[in-house]
């Protein structure tokens, strides 16, 4: 179980449980039956420049954004058609 802390309260969430995500590839096996590609991703880092007219600072700013691929066929794991990002602090 993990532990998350949202406006002061401690949620238990049994994470086996919780559906997992999979690469929507889909491979063909030795048989031509179909499969899914895999649900283990590597993390990467993407750097973004956002502009100094949308920086809250007025000065352009490097932003480093952690994006997940799939571990078996290299394909970015997205959420519809907007890429599922996580910007690391």
């Amino acid at each position: 179980m993990q532990n998350n802390q949202q406006q002061g309260q401690t949620i238990q969430v049994d994470l086996t449980k919780c559906e997992s995500i999979a690469c929507d590839t889909v491979l063909l096996d030795e048989k031509g039956g179909k499969k899914i590609c895999g649900s283990l991703f590597k993390p990467k880092v993407e750097m973004k420049i956002v502009s100094a007219i949308y920086s809250p600072t007025g000065s352009e700013i490097t932003i480093p954004v952690m994006t997940f691929f799939c571990e078996n066929c290299g394909k970015r794991l997205e959420s519809g058609n907007t890429p599922m990002i996580y910007i690391m602090k």
